[in-house]
């Protein structure tokens, strides 16, 4: 027995036109009538428990479980005989060709899964996971050691960088996307339906196509990742100084490169940036930094001016600046040492050194903030001789 086939069976008699299983239980989900609302939902409550207990029966009908069920001796090897079952399902290699296959194979391993699942809890009368020694008592693992990478940002990018990897994208009507996988490329086509009452059209389901392109990395060593785009692959290999990582920020996690001296400097590289080397790579994540450290100094800088603080040469030093680049920095803008500028006129100079003068921007505010509880200012740390 089949709940798909009979729901098909259920929505037909009721007058629905659907001839797929997606269809019917749009049909029974949409109803809106209480004379086939309460039609409906006596029958799905009897297929669902029909199946059930047919699947529950077929179980406890299975001779070793019959005899786990009444030998405790037996009961223990049996289940540690599924154990052994489930830990050689879940068993997946180093490698990108590896984690290929296990998300090729991912549907037939998860059904064998969910079946040991169910003797488990048949044998032990306990169907919580965490409580009967399954192996992953959190679920099935989605991926073992594979890592999914956006293709780009928002749908059309995606559908340009599919094409260009060799994937047909269809983009007919308005129903359409394109989005990464782990499993092999595929194409998802679902026909538009058109539900008839008296005679005339009451309602209309559009035609829907989704694409999907095999998007997977793998993290060789700190600093190389092996990349599936559809069917190229791709090594890339990280300069010196930063190294991958995967984030687990969200449940699948994220490739992410980070740079060795500060973990806040990463970038989530997507299909475009990995195919386009390590370099490129590394650029944006520069280009991540100098636009961080240049927030950081806008608000620093509006801080400064909305407090009236003034900026000077002896609060770059104070701030770590060494005095050979303070000193550069005033020859190129043609800036006097000893005097006094607003953080919004520096950081308007800065050309890519926002960092450095954000820094001299927040030791001028501590500076300020030491006179103002002084009541006076040492005009030796308003001076500099460089």
């Amino acid at each position: 027995m089949i709940i798909e086939e009979k729901a098909i069976t259920v929505a037909q008699s009721l007058g629905s036109s659907a001839r797929t299983p997606r269809g019917a239980i749009r049909y029974l989900a949409g109803c809106q009538r209480g004379d086939i609302a309460r039609a409906v939902r006596p029958r799905i409550t009897r297929m669902s428990r029909a199946q059930y207990k047919h699947d529950h029966a077929s179980r406890k009908s299975d001779p070793e479980a019959k005899r786990a069920i009444k030998d405790k001796v037996f009961r223990k090897k049996y289940l540690a005989r599924l154990l052994r079952a489930e830990r050689r399902i879940l068993r997946c290699d180093s490698g990108l060709d590896a984690a290929m296959l296990f998300a090729d194979e991912y549907g037939a391993k998860h059904k064998a899964w969910r079946e040991l699942q169910k003797l488990r809890a048949t044998v032990t009368g306990v169907w919580d996971q965490t409580k009967n020694g399954a192996a992953y008592p959190m679920g099935f693992p989605r991926n073992r050691n594979g890592i999914m990478v956006p293709l780009a940002d928002g749908n059309r990018a995606c559908a340009a960088t599919a094409r260009r990897a060799g994937v047909k994208v269809v983009m007919r009507g308005r129903d359409w996307s394109v989005a990464p996988c782990r499993e092999a490329s595929h194409h998802e086509h679902f026909e538009g339906e058109t539900e008839w009452s008296g005679g005339r059209p009451s309602n209309y389901t559009r035609a829907v196509n989704n694409t999907w392109v095999r998007s997977i990395a793998v993290i060789v060593s700190p600093t190389v990742v092996d990349y599936m785009l559809h069917e190229t692959r791709h090594t890339v290999t990280l300069p010196h100084g930063l190294h991958w990582e995967r984030a687990h920020e969200s449940r699948l996690g994220r490739l992410v490169a980070v740079a060795d001296e500060c973990t806040l400097d990463d970038f989530h590289p997507s299909a475009d940036d990995l195919v386009s080397g390590g370099a490129h790579v590394a650029q944006k994540l520069a280009e991540n930094r100098e636009a961080r450290h240049r927030l950081s100094a806008e608000v620093a800088a509006e801080a400064a001016d909305s407090a009236g603080i003034y900026v000077c040469a002896a609060d770059s030093t104070r701030a770590g600046n060494c005095p050979q680049g303070t000193s550069d920095f005033a020859a190129r803008h043609d800036l006097d040492s000893a005097k006094h500028y607003t953080a919004s006129d520096l950081l308007a100079i800065a050309n890519g050194e926002a960092g450095r003068v954000r820094l001299a921007i927040k030791s001028a505010t501590l500076r300020h903030h030491r006179e103002s509880e002084k009541g006076f200012c040492v005009m030796a740390d308003h001076y500099w001789d460089c």
